[in-house]
């Protein structure tokens, strides 16, 4: 007489094969969250620096971005103005503005109104130690990822 159901070898069989198929798909689904979060980092990066050098150029007057270090947040404006925080994972590791490199506070990055800036070098690390370099170059003001 044959019985309805699946043996017990057959279930950890099917187990097995389901966890072998887990351990080969879950290292490509943490790189797709990683490049995520910098695809998210760039283009709010690229926000920011876009807005203040347009804003300089619209009205004649030197416009700042402001890199705090410490609470991992870039701003532009006063009141109102625009205010992004890293995506959870990432954090400033160190800003180049110029010659002159810093770990800790905030730096200033001024916006002329003939569209130039500050060459900057901006670090940002993620918490497996991986860095995103984001450049803005002083002549065009254009952000690149590296």
């Amino acid at each position: 007489m044959r019985s309805c159901g699946f043996t017990l070898v057959e279930l950890l069989v099917v187990l097995v094969i389901m966890t072998v198929f887990t351990g080969l798909a879950l290292p490509r689904l943490l790189e797709q969250s990683k490049s995520a979060r910098q695809n998210a980092c760039f283009s709010d990066f690229a926000t920011v620096v876009g807005m203040a050098r347009f804003h300089a150029v619209e009205t004649g007057r030197p416009q700042e971005v402001v890199v705090d270090l410490e609470r991992d947040t870039i701003s532009f404006g006063s009141k109102g103005g625009v205010f992004k925080r890293l995506p959870s994972g990432l954090s400033f590791a160190s800003v180049r503005k110029g010659f002159h490199s810093v770990r800790y506070g905030s730096v200033q990055l001024p916006f002329y109104p003939d569209g130039t800036t500050v060459n900057t070098r901006i670090e940002i690390e993620e918490q497996n130690r991986q860095q995103l370099l984001l450049e803005i170059d002083g002549a065009t003001g254009a952000l690149v990822a590296r």
